[in-house]
């Protein structure tokens, strides 16, 4: 079944790295801002028709923002199956809101809960926004 996957893929891009039996990263790198959310559905709606496997898709900067994306996807139904990490407005509105151990549950148990509140704590501010309980600047 992947390789009718990898197929679908690449209609959509030549560089394909699969990263798990489940997941590949596609570079879509030459693909315009304004493109990239049509093309994703498409891509999500011919894997969906080709192989009947639902599936979600995660556009990032790095792999690591699009594996966020993607769970992003997975967990908002709003989105359609489709959220796009290189958006600037949709960064930071998702950095806001996504807790670092909802992405990366093994470091909880190799960090502890409080290293996990202080990493979400410096997500939150590199996103540009308030963290809750930290006061307003004047």
């Amino acid at each position: 079944m992947s390789a009718r996957v990898n197929e679908v893929y690449e209609r959509f891009s030549p560089r394909i790295e699969d990263y798990s039996i489940d997941e590949s990263f596609l570079d879509l790198t030459d693909v315009r801002q304004a493109d990239r959310m049509p093309l994703a559905r498409d891509m999500r709606a011919t894997v969906q028709a080709w192989t009947g496997i639902p599936n979600c898709v995660g556009i990032g900067p790095t792999k690591t923002l699009a594996k966020l994306a993607n769970h992003v996807a997975k967990k908002v139904p709003e989105l359609e199956g489709v959220c796009d990490l290189t958006d600037p407005v949709q960064y930071a509105h998702w950095m806001a809101r996504i807790e670092p151990g909802e992405i990366w549950g093994s470091l909880r148990v190799r960090l502890g809960h409080l290293s996990m509140a202080v990493l979400g704590f410096v997500i939150r501010v590199a996103a540009g926004t308030r963290p809750l309980g930290m006061p307003a600047s004047e």
